[in-house]
C-alpha cells in the first residue's frame, strides 16, 4: 500500500508542488502566464468578476422539506455560515467572492471545516491557493497540506473544483488557456509600448557624408558616436508627452519611419478576437465583457443575460449547493434539508414583463401563486388581500367551481 509520506516529503517536495508555487505557465507568446498577471488582462478580470460577483451576491438559504412544503432554517448553523460570516474575520459576500475567484483561476478552492461537539459546522477557514493536494489511495480520498504534510479527511475539507479530468482535482483555466491569455497579454504590452515609446517608435536614421559626423577610428569610438546620435534622435521625440512634436535633424540626417502596425486592421481584429476568446474560456456572454458590437437591441442583451445565468452561473451554483449539502449538513439532516441559491434576481425582467407574468401566475389562466408569494418576490411586506383592488371576475378556483 502506498503511503502519503511516500508521495509527499517536506524535505524533498515534489516537482508538481514547486511548479504550483512558481506559478507561471509557459506558452508561445513569450510572456509567462500566471494567475496574477492573467487578471491584468482586462477581459479576464471582467470575466472573473462577472461570475464571482453574482455567486457572492445572490441569497442562499438552507431549507427543510416537511409535508410537501419547504421551510427556511434561519437558525441552522450552516445558514449562519453561508449568509453572515463563514469565520470571525470574513463576511459571507467576501468569502464567496474570493472563493469563486480561486476556483476560476486555480481550478480549486479549499477551506477547513471546524465543527462543534454535535458535528455542526461553526467555521470555514480557507487555505491559500495551491497548498492543498487531494490524493486518492486505495479508493480513499485524502487532502494533504503541502506545507506541513498534515492529512485531512473529506469531511474536514470544503472543496469547490472546476472541470476535472480525474473527478478529484479541478484544472486551472489559466493553465488550460495560457496560449490565448498570453496572446492577449503580449498584444496589450505591444500597444502600451507603442504609445510609451512615442509616435516615432520603430524607424531608421540615415546619415550622409554632408552631416560631417566623425565616427572615430576605433570600434569603441564608433559605438559611442552612434549612441550619441541615437540619444539625440530619440530623447526629444519619444514618450506620451512628446506625441506629434516636430522632428528637427541636422543637415545630412534623414529619418524614415517604419510601418505602424497599430494602423493595420488585422491588429485591431486580433484585439477584439481576444475578448471573444476570453468569453469562451469562462463561458460568459460578450455583453458581460462590455463587448456590445453584436448586441442589436436591449431585448438581445436581456436574452444574453439569461443565457449567461444558464451557462455560466447555474453550473456553479449547483456545484456550491451540492458541496454545502454534502459537507455542511449532518447525516441525519441530509434527507430533508438542502441548500438553494436564489437566482431570481439575476434573471429579473423589466417591470412591465414581470407584472404581466405575475398577473398570469395569479389567475389569468391557471393560477399557481398567491399574492403573498408575488409580494415576496418584489421584496414587499405581506398585506391583507382584502385591502387590495381586484376585478369583479377575479376569484379563487374553488369559488369559480361553486358558481358553475
Amino acid at each position: 500500500m502506498t503511503s502519503l509520506t511516500q508521495i509527499f516529503s517536506i524535505d524533498n517536495p515534489p516537482q508538481e508542488f514547486m511548479k504550483v508555487l512558481q506559478g507561471p505557465f509557459s506558452n508561445d507568446s513569450g510572456i509567462n502566464v500566471s494567475t496574477d498577471n492573467a487578471l491584468t488582462l482586462s477581459a479576464v478580470g471582467r470575466a472573473v468578476r462577472a461570475i464571482a460577483n453574482p455567486i457572492a451576491l445572490v441569497s442562499k438559504h438552507i431549507y427543510r422539506k416537511t409535508d410537501g412544503k419547504r421551510e427556511k432554517q434561519s437558525g441552522h448553523p450552516a445558514q449562519q455560515l453561508i449568509s453572515r460570516k463563514p469565520n470571525p474575520y470574513t463576511k459571507a459576500y467576501d468569502w464567496f467572492n474570493n472563493a469563486q475567484l480561486s476556483v476560476l483561476l486555480w481550478g480549486n478552492f479549499y477551506a477547513r471545516i471546524v465543527r462543534d461537539r454535535d458535528y455542526n459546522p461553526i467555521k470555514l477557514i480557507r487555505f491559500p491557493d495551491g497548498v492543498i493536494k487531494p490524493v486518492l489511495i486505495d479508493d480513499e480520498l485524502f487532502y494533504v497540506d503541502r506545507r506541513t504534510g498534515k492529512t485531512y479527511t473529506p469531511d474536514e475539507i470544503f472543496h469547490i473544483k472546476d472541470w476535472s479530468k480525474d473527478g478529484i482535482e479541478g484544472m486551472s483555466r489559466v493553465s488550460q488557456y495560457r496560449q490565448g491569455i498570453g496572446l492577449g497579454l503580449v498584444s496589450e504590452k505591444f500597444q502600451a509600448s507603442f504609445y510609451g515609446n512615442g509616435a516615432h517608435q520603430g524607424g531608421i536614421v540615415y546619415v550622409d557624408e554632408e552631416a560631417g559626423i566623425d565616427f572615430g577610428e576605433t570600434p569603441e569610438e564608433e559605438e559611442s558616436e552612434m549612441n550619441r546620435i541615437r540619444k539625440m534622435v530619440t530623447d526629444p521625440y519619444t514618450g506620451a508627452d512628446n506625441f506629434h512634436r516636430v522632428m528637427l535633424l541636422p543637415p545630412g540626417m534623414k529619418f524614415e519611419r517604419l510601418t505602424m502596425p497599430l494602423k493595420d486592421a488585422e491588429f485591431l481584429i486580433s484585439r477584439k478576437f481576444q475578448v471573444i476568446e476570453v468569453a469562451r474560456m469562462f463561458d460568459t456572454s460578450l455583453s458581460k465583457l462590455f463587448e456590445l458590437e453584436r448586441a442589436t437591441n436591449s431585448n438581445n442583451i436581456e436574452h444574453q443575460g439569461i443565457e449567461f445565468v444558464q451557462e455560466a452561473i447555474l453550473p456553479w451554483t449547483t456545484n456550491w449547493e451540492q458541496e454545502i449539502n454534502d459537507k455542511l449538513l449532518r447525516e441525519d439532516q441530509k434527507d430533508d434539508h438542502y441548500c438553494k441559491f436564489n437566482l431570481d434576481s439575476l434573471v429579473r425582467a423589466d417591470m412591465k414583463t414581470r407584472y404581466e407574468a405575475y398577473s398570469m401566475s395569479l389567475g389569468q389562466g391557471v393560477g399557481f401563486q398567491s399574492t403573498e408569494e408575488v409580494r415576496a418576490l418584489e421584496d414587499r411586506d405581506p398585506i391583507d388581500e382584502d385591502n387590495l383592488f381586484k376585478p369583479m371576475n377575479y376569484n379563487r378556483q374553488s369559488e369559480r367551481a361553486d358558481n358553475v
